[in-house]
């Protein structure tokens, strides 16, 4: 049995957008980016919209330039609760194009997550780590390679699909419309 969720798609949920620019701007990788989040940005974040992506850039302290991250927060509508979020970045000293995956606690781990775009399965994620708040998830990473960016870019919906505590499938889609927009100003 596959759950189905009402989904609304919002402008960002506090805690795992500024998780997730941490990541982006400070981390040498995804999986070793935990132990600085908890540095506050020096200077406001700017953010701008691209279709169903969020651009949030700032500045973390000791660094030299600003980063910036795409997202996107999926919110149960019914419950008003995070159900995932997608975050996109480049990563460590050779600054390798990521995404973050952030899905709520409770879930089962095991599985991991299987992320598709258009029905193309592009990656098979282990979970990273859970964290409580301000991230208060789970979260798996998968390097862009250019195969996969150029699946994003060109793809209409992406879907993660990972399983629940009692081993039922879920799969929430995300929307890749304004993605590549986006993408374009990641830095």
């Amino acid at each position: 049995m596959q759950h189905k969720f009402s989904i609304r798609m919002k402008a960002g949920v506090a805690g795992l957008v500024a998780m997730a620019i941490v990541f982006a701007m400070g981390a040498g990788s995804p999986a070793t980016a935990q132990t600085q989040t908890q540095q506050p940005a020096q200077q406001p974040i700017s953010s701008e919209t691209f279709g169903a992506w969020q651009l949030r850039c700032g500045q973390l302290p000791g660094a030299t330039e600003e980063s910036c991250i795409l997202s996107q927060d999926l919110i149960d509508q019914n419950s008003q609760r995070p159900l995932m979020q997608v975050a996109i970045g480049h990563f460590g000293q050779q600054r390798q194009p990521g995404t973050i995956i952030t899905l709520p606690l409770g879930i089962r781990l095991p599985p991991g997550i299987e992320v598709k775009v258009d029905g193309v399965t592009v990656g098979n994620l282990a979970f990273r780590q859970c964290s409580p708040p301000p991230v208060n998830g789970c979260q798996a990473t998968l390097i862009l390679d250019k195969g996969i960016l150029d699946l994003f870019k060109a793809g209409n919906t992406g879907t993660a699909r990972f399983q629940d505590t009692l081993g039922q499938t879920i799969e929430i889609p995300f929307s890749l419309s304004g993605f590549t927009a986006g993408y374009n100003k990641v830095r």
